[in-house]
């Protein structure tokens, strides 16, 4: 799969599975928005996709159960 010129939104993206999925991700060429309630940490491991893989890894700061949250995320990275 080839994933140049796409995008990949990811929740929980700062461990477990949501990491790994991203990190697949962006092996493939996919653009990643990388979305976690740790916000320290979504930075830290969307710096380290960059960096490895050569694309563009937005990582913020979501609460998934928050309205207002989901749709600024939303809003930010569709406009990318």
């Amino acid at each position: 799969m080839d994933g140049s010129g796409g995008a990949a939104i990811v929740t929980g993206g700062a461990s477990g599975f949501g990491l790994a999925l991203a990190d697949g991700c962006a092996a493939r060429g996919y653009a990643v928005g990388l979305l976690d309630i740790d916000g320290d940490r979504v930075a830290a491991e969307a710096s380290a996709l960059a960096a490895r893989h050569g694309v563009e890894v937005v990582g913020r700061r979501v609460d998934v159960a928050s309205d207002g949250d989901v749709t600024a995320a939303a809003g930010e990275l569709g406009r990318r």
